[in-house]
């Protein structure tokens, strides 16, 4: 198989937690900055963004022009996991007065509601080109997953300030779904509409 340029970069901004896991590890104090005003912080959390290389309909794509065959996710010594700094922060919306969680990443702020038993469930769409599949692609990412509270009998919800019960770290799953993009007749060489899987865990400082 011929080597290949780290289609994590390649895909970047839309793999947001691998391009962040490559680049920088992070701030704790200059990611709880982004924060929204109105918000608490939940915590600060060492991460972990690991490939589920069993994915049956993970994407590939054509390395030399040929029949796609190559993962365009990284194998071989670039397969172990990523690592990288994130911090949880909390409020009400401003809009709905629901309860809210954000994850803060260098440069990026993701939202969700914050459901019963602290499940989220973070999701974006994006655009974006010079990819490895030659083409525009669409990504439909999903950030899907639960709090954990350092007590086991704690109950994962909002206080009256917003704030979040002593966390102990956080279980979740990361999906891109990747589909053509806005470049309607353009040839991709990649098997779209496939996808990328990821396990993503937290553990607090």
């Amino acid at each position: 198989m011929t080597s290949r340029t780290n289609p994590l970069r390649v895909l970047a901004p839309l793999l947001v937690l691998a391009a962040i896991a490559l680049t920088s590890a992070g701030c704790p104090d200059s990611l709880s900055q982004l924060c929204p005003a109105n918000s608490q912080q939940a915590g600060v959390f060492n991460t972990t963004l690991t490939f589920n290389a069993a994915d049956p309909a993970q994407c590939y794509y054509a390395p030399d022009g040929g029949v796609p065959d190559a993962s365009l996710a990284a194998t071989g010594a670039d397969a172990g996991p990523e690592t990288f700094t994130a911090v949880i922060c909390s409020g009400f919306d401003v809009n709905d007065g629901g309860p809210t969680v954000y994850l803060a990443l260098p440069s990026i702020v993701r939202t969700s509601p914050l459901y019963d038993g602290g499940i989220f469930s973070f999701n974006t769409t994006s655009l974006v080109g010079g990819t490895a599949c030659g083409c525009n692609i669409k990504v439909d990412e999903t950030i899907a997953g639960q709090l954990q509270p350092t007590a086991l009998d704690a109950s994962v919800q909002l206080s009256a300030d917003g704030g979040l019960p002593s966390l102990a770290g956080f279980t979740a799953t990361v999906v891109d779904q990747i589909d053509g993009g806005d470049d309607a007749g353009t040839p991709c060489s990649c098997n779209l509409p496939c996808d990328l899987q990821y396990s993503f865990d937290g553990t607090a400082y």
